[in-house]
């Protein structure tokens, strides 16, 4: 049984580049959002930092009582010291409610979740809560911040939605936040953006919110890319605007509208509204009374506005045969077949796997009133009653991390990791999971939900492989399960474990929401010296090779958290970090340089190498390893300044890796003519999305060619 993880499928959608980015904290699967601006001159009794400031995102789930959070400041004498929510009134000082110890930072910027109770009454009340930060100048609070409530609307954008026409093989999602509630004014009218989309031509021209009813064009209101083109159709930002406040008002009479070259009056369109949405997983397994094609799977993404009768959707199925004949809404419960009361290709077959639009129907209030009445149903001609269904249903989602560290008594597989993603249907009892593991032995032998509280095991209540072994890691489906509404009730009070031979108590193990936990501070002696090499071997090796480390290419390694030979440009969260336990991210040793993605202009780290001294002739060559956490690209080069001004830099982009696994790259050979000195550069531009880089070589070749790097560095995961 395979399928498509449900992330994946988002991301075909191009939905999946929210997922990690500016407005991770505000999708509302993780909870109610809250955001606040930071700064000195709202501390009380003390005076705060005058020159500092910052920001602090919170989705607050009160299911699980999980308070997420991402805070960045800057401006701000650090090590931070502590971080807490306060309860307290603009203007007023008040007790901590959340303390933020266990995922605290010293550098300033941070983001996790805690578990706390006071989660309900943060999310009644928000604006008598505050964010405070703390450092050793500022013992009482460096900078605070009033929390407030944001409006968050996620418009599905596509050509249907013009006014006649755009792209009608694009789709996307514009991710919006409104926070338009402070009792100051340094936050006030702020929308925060972030916007993805795909199956249109590149680059997106111009992209913007419009005033207008829908079928109705309008005047622009706010500009997304006032510094121009965005090449790649995902960019974000926030802006303060003095119509934000008017469009939050009023969010139906506005639409945002995405331009480009082939459509310039408009390729993708979605009206800003309240609408319910539902991401739904359609899978062979559903069908009855049999089953479909169960190498089959895909996502469709539906939004319901009950006051137009409207239904926008997008989508895209993969592993089944193509053209789709048919794709409905159909009414029934989960388990028996039902009449069509929506159909989503009115016009004709879909060739690709992948269809967008919107449609006007009466029956929108029935599948809102009752979504777990209704499914969604995908036809072929191989499969004429239904290749894919899934139940249009509410449901929770949690995403946990599996490691050997959570193991108990003794820790599984240290060298393993992994995901698993499960939604959880209270309705028909039935829990449907991705679940993705690396660098342990396979195959998985068994995988279960267990019950028991973090650091104590427990009976198997949840089998995910009852027919057998799990050959690659890679696993995925549906169970119906009566403990599904007790997993739901207390997620923290059980796990899932994964069992191997090696393991058979169990190899890797995560809490479903873990209980806020110390984090130990690695010692300033633990870090030991790594010294980059590289091996010429095999017949073809004819040249000598060096590779260079102190007084050349210093710090490959990224070793020195200080980072002082390194300098980063245009970052934002772009730094070397360090291991830390339970989330060792580098590729060897104990640190790595990490992008954070989510600035306008490309960030760059730079190092500076004294050539002066080689001779014209000799082959330069970059390598190293990089970890992207989805499918982004990095970019390298090496800009000499040679005597001979003529010559030119050469750069190398590195293409999509596969994510959450380090890859090799090597840059082409460069060769030297008379160098003064080299530059060595790292350049990512994202919307949003990490990359992980380490175990960097800069090598010469004298009198040869060049010597690929050894087959045992080629795959390296985590």
């Amino acid at each position: 049984m395979k399928r498509i993880g449900l992330i994946g499928l988002i991301v075909m959608l191009a939905l999946g580049a929210l997922a990690n980015g500016l407005l991770a904290g505000f999708l509302p699967s993780e909870g109610v959002p809250l955001s606040t601006s930071l700064n000195g001159a709202e501390e009380v009794g003390n005076p705060g930092d005058p020159d500092a400031s910052g920001f602090a995102k919170i989705a607050i789930n009160t299911i699980t009582d999980t308070v997420c959070v991402e805070i960045s400041v800057i401006n701000v004498g650090t090590p931070i010291t502590l971080s807490h929510i306060h309860q307290g009134a603009f203007g007023a000082n008040g007790p901590v409610v959340v303390d933020f110890a266990s995922i605290l930072e010293a550098d300033g910027g941070f983001e996790g979740c805690v578990v706390d109770t006071d989660a309900d009454a943060i999310v009644a009340d928000a604006e008598s809560f505050y964010v405070n930060v703390h450092n050793g100048e500022f013992p009482s609070g460096a900078v605070r911040g009033q929390l407030s409530l944001v409006a968050v609307y996620s418009p599905l954008v596509n050509g249907a939605q013009e006014v006649g026409g755009g792209d009608p093989d694009g789709s996307g999602v514009a991710q919006l936040a409104f926070d338009i509630e402070s009792d100051t004014d340094t936050d006030a009218d702020e929308l925060c953006y972030e916007i993805a989309v795909t199956g249109i031509a590149l680059p997106v021209t111009l992209a913007h919110i419009h005033q207008g009813e829908p079928g109705v064009n309008g005047s622009v209101v706010i500009d997304f890319l006032p510094g121009g083109e965005d090449a790649d159709g995902l960019f974000s930002g926030c802006l303060t605007d003095a119509e934000v406040n008017t469009i939050a008002a009023d969010p139906s009479g506005f639409y945002v509208n995405i331009h480009n070259a082939e459509f310039p009056g408009g390729a993708l369109r979605g009206q800003i509204k309240l609408v319910e949405t539902f991401t739904v997983p359609v899978e062979g397994e559903q069908e009855v009374p049999t089953d479909g094609d169960l190498d089959g799977s895909g996502s469709a993404v539906l939004e319901f506005d009950a006051d137009a009768n409207e239904v926008c959707f997008n989508i895209a199925v993969i592993d089944i045969a193509l053209p789709v004949t048919l794709a409905h809404i159909h009414q029934s419960d989960f388990g028996t077949n039902g009449p069509v009361v929506i159909d989503f290709l009115p016009s004709g077959e879909d060739a690709d796997g992948t269809f967008s639009g919107c449609i006007i129907d009466t029956d929108v209030d029935a599948v809102v009133e009752n979504p777990a009445g209704f499914y969604v149903n995908i036809h072929n001609a191989e499969f004429p009653g239904g290749a894919l269904r899934g139940q249009v249903k509410l449901a929770a989602t949690l995403s946990v991390t599996v490691e050997g560290e959570q193991e108990v008594p003794t820790a599984g597989d240290l060298d393993g990791s992994g995901s698993a993603v499960l939604v959880l249907d209270t309705d028909t009892d039935e829990v449907c999971f991705d679940v993705l593991v690396f660098d342990i032995a396979v195959p998985v032998t068994l995988a279960h939900i267990h019950q028991g509280e973090f650091g104590v095991n427990g009976p198997v209540v949840i089998d995910f492989l009852p027919g057998g072994e799990d050959a690659d890691g890679v696993f995925s489906g549906c169970v119906i399960d009566t403990d599904v509404d007790a997993i739901f009730a207390n997620p923290a009070g059980f796990y899932v474990n994964i069992h191997n031979g090696e393991f058979p108590s169990g190899a890797l193990r995560g809490q479903l929401v873990l209980p806020t936990v110390p984090t130990p501070t690695p010692s300033a002696t633990s870090t030991p010296a790594v010294t980059a090499t590289a091996t010429a071997s095999g017949p073809t090796a004819t040249a000598t090779e060096v590779v260079f480390d102190d007084g050349a290419l210093v710090d490959g390694g990224f070793e020195d958290p200080d980072g002082i030979v390194w300098v980063v440009k245009n970052g934002t969260g772009d730094k070397i970090k360090c291991n830390k336990p339970g989330k060792e991210l580098a590729y060897e040793g104990l640190c790595y340089f990490r992008f954070k993605g989510g600035v306008a202009e490309a960030s760059k780290v730079v190092q500076e190498v004294d050539f002066t001294t080689r001779a014209p002739g000799d082959v330069l060559t970059l390598s190293g390893f990089y970890r992207p956490q989805a499918s982004l690209s990095l970019k390298a080069s090496l800009k000499v300044k040679y005597t001979d001004t003529t010559k030119d830099k050469k750069t190398f982009d590195i293409a999509p890796g596969s994510a959450q696994v380090y890859s090799p790259f090597q840059v082409e050979p460069l060769t030297l003519a008379s160098a003064g000195t080299v530059k060595v550069q790292f350049s990512y531009k994202g919307a949003s999305g990490k990359i992980y880089l380490d175990n960097i070589a800069l090598s010469v070749t004298s009198g040869g060619s060049l010597v690929p790097l050894p087959a045992a560095q080629m795959q390296h995961n985590h």
